[in-house]
C-alpha cells in the first residue's frame, strides 16, 4: 500500500550563544561541519569614530548551546577552537545540560583539550536527558583582544 506520509524530514540541531562578535559569526555556523574556518566567534572590533576610540576586547566568559528536537544520548561533545592572533583556547570549560528550567553542570566531565588550533576539545559520553546541552567558558585572557574564542564547528 502506498504511503501518503511524504518524504522523511531531517531535523537539524539549533545553536545559540551569549554573544556573537559579527554578523558572519552566528552560532548556527558551528553546526555546518566545517572545522577549519568560519564558525561562531565572540571576537569583535569596532573602528574609532570622531568621538570614540577603537575597541576590541574579549569577554570574561561566554556560552554556546546546541539543541535537538528530542532527548538523546550523546556519545561525545566536541568543540574546535581557533588559536591565532586574536583567538585563544578558553582557560576553563563547563559542560551543562538543560533540565527544562536551567542549565545543570555535568559532574566531573573528562575534558580532553585540543592539541592545537582547529583540533577538537572533547567531552565523551554525555547523557543529555532533555534535548539541549551547552558549553560555558572563561576566557584565557579576558581583557585584551587576544582572549576571544572562535569555534568553527
Amino acid at each position: 500500500m502506498p504511503s501518503n506520509a511524504g518524504p522523511a524530514v531531517k531535523v537539524k540541531p539549533g545553536a545559540d550563544a551569549s554573544f556573537s562578535g559579527a554578523p558572519n559569526t552566528l552560532p548556527a555556523a558551528m553546526l555546518d561541519g566545517v572545522t577549519t574556518s568560519g564558525g561562531w566567534s565572540n571576537y569583535y572590533s569596532k573602528a574609532a569614530t570622531a568621538l570614540l576610540p577603537a575597541v576590541s576586547k574579549a569577554h570574561a566568559g561566554d556560552w554556546v548551546s546546541e539543541s535537538w528536537s528530542a532527548a538523546r544520548q550523546v556519545g561525545e561533545i566536541g568543540a574546535y577552537f581557533t588559536v591565532d592572533a586574536v583567538h585563544s583556547l578558553p582557560a576553563s570549560i563547563r559542560v551543562s545540560w538543560w533540565d527544562g528550567q536551567a542549565f545543570v553542570p555535568v559532574t566531573n566531565p573528562k575534558i580532553t583539550w585540543a592539541a592545537g588550533s582547529n583540533q577538537p576539545t572533547r567531552v565523551p559520553s554525555i547523557r543529555c536527558p532533555p534535548p539541549r546541552s551547552g558549553w560555558t567558558w572563561t576566557a584565557a585572557v579576558p581583557a585584551p583582544a587576544t582572549g576571544s574564542c572562535r569555534s568553527p564547528s
